[in-house]
């Protein structure tokens, strides 16, 4: 009898549209405005304009909290498609995704209070 050969495969997650490098882009553009939108407002005095650099920068890390959650959900499918564990990319995407509600939220309550006057 010939023992098989057996060939190892290096199953790697490889996504046609890939959230995570979606997410980096989204947070690299909202920390530059924010920081250019400081600058500005520094140099102009406008609270407005400090204000809405605040905003520029809470919503992009809101936006890049449920990309990154996109990214693991279908990280996940996959994993359990190929018969791998997936309680790793389950976990990631649950604690991303509340505190993706969490920055939501906060984002709503900043943009409120910058545009409703008191």
């Amino acid at each position: 009898m010939v023992p098989q050969q057996v060939m190892y495969i290096p199953l790697t997650y490889k996504p046609t549209t890939n959230y995570r490098t979606i997410s980096y882009i989204v947070l690299a553009f909202g920390i530059i405005a924010a920081i250019i939108a400081s600058f500005l407002a520094e140099a102009s005095g406008s609270y407005l304009l400090m204000d809405l650099s605040s905003l520029v920068c809470c919503g992009s890390f809101t936006a890049v909290l449920f990309l990154d959650a996109a990214y693991y959900k279908g990280k996940a499918d996959w994993q359990m498609a190929n018969g791998m564990p997936n309680t790793g990319s389950t976990a990631s995407l649950v604690i991303e995704s509340i505190f993706g509600v969490l920055c939501a939220i906060f984002f709503v309550l900043m943009l409120i209070g910058t545009f409703v006057p008191v």
